[in-house]
Parts: C-alpha cells; sequence; structure tokens
C-alpha cells in the first residue's frame, strides 16, 4: 500500500503534482523538493503536519 499526497488538498488548487511513496519518510522528501523548488517554500513543523493529515493510503 502506498501513500499519497497532492498539493490541492493543501489548498496548492494551481498546482497538480502529487506524489507516491511507501513510507511517510521517503513521501515528505519528495514534497519538500518539491515545496522549494516549485513552490519556494522550505516546509517547517507546522507545513509537514498539516500535510500528513492530506495523506492517503492507496
Amino acid at each position: 500500500m502506498a501513500l499519497e499526497f497532492r498539493c490541492a488538498n493543501v489548498g496548492v488548487t494551481d498546482c497538480r503534482a502529487s506524489f507516491k511513496a511507501d513510507t511517510a519518510e521517503d513521501l515528505l522528501a519528495q514534497v519538500a523538493a518539491h515545496a522549494e523548488k516549485v513552490h519556494d517554500v522550505a516546509l517547517n513543523d507546522t507545513l509537514v503536519n498539516y500535510a500528513l493529515t492530506t495523506v492517503v493510503e492507496r
């Protein structure tokens, strides 16, 4: 079972990016890299915790 995150689920509705990984650590690494590169946002603990609330298992 994979974990999935989508930018649109945290309010970035103009971004269609989605990420899948087998572990939360791997998923967060992908999301953090994308957030910094594309959105110019460095994830802090608050943003990480919020993002994790939107992660779904597929």
